[in-house]
């Protein structure tokens, strides 16, 4: 089996499982997106390739699957509806979702939420 074939494959299933079950398959997602995010920043910022900071990598895979993943589905659920409410074109909907994110309310939430819940993780009150 090639590779195109293969990750073609492996897409459409997730993109099924996305409609079957899209919350279970966001928070999967969540967490392995934020677990890799995390590997990344720790092979960028570590002297020796072979330290990985496991407790920090956890924080992060916990956050990302339970935090940040639940609330990025309701926002991006509001995001939908409004769009649809004020029947923004289909070529308005992207810059409308990318102002919003960026500008409006998620970033500063996002961030912020990031920095509140990681404290909380490692014990600070």
């Amino acid at each position: 089996m090639s590779l195109t074939m293969w990750s073609s494959r492996l897409m459409g299933r997730y993109e099924a499982a996305l409609v079957q079950k899209p919350v279970p398959t966001k928070l999967a997602t969540g967490g392995i997106l934020w677990g890799c995010g995390d590997l990344v920043a720790q092979a960028g910022s570590k002297r020796r390739e072979d330290d990985v900071d496991v407790a920090r990598l956890s924080r992060a895979v916990i956050f990302g699957t339970l935090v940040h993943a639940p609330i990025a589905h309701v926002h991006y659920e509001f995001l939908e509806r409004f769009c649809k409410h004020f029947r923004f074109s289909k070529r308005a909907v992207p810059v409308v979702k990318l102002v919003s994110e960026q500008c409006v309310d998620w970033c500063y939430f996002s961030i912020s939420l990031y920095l509140f819940s990681m404290a909380k993780i490692e014990g600070f009150s």
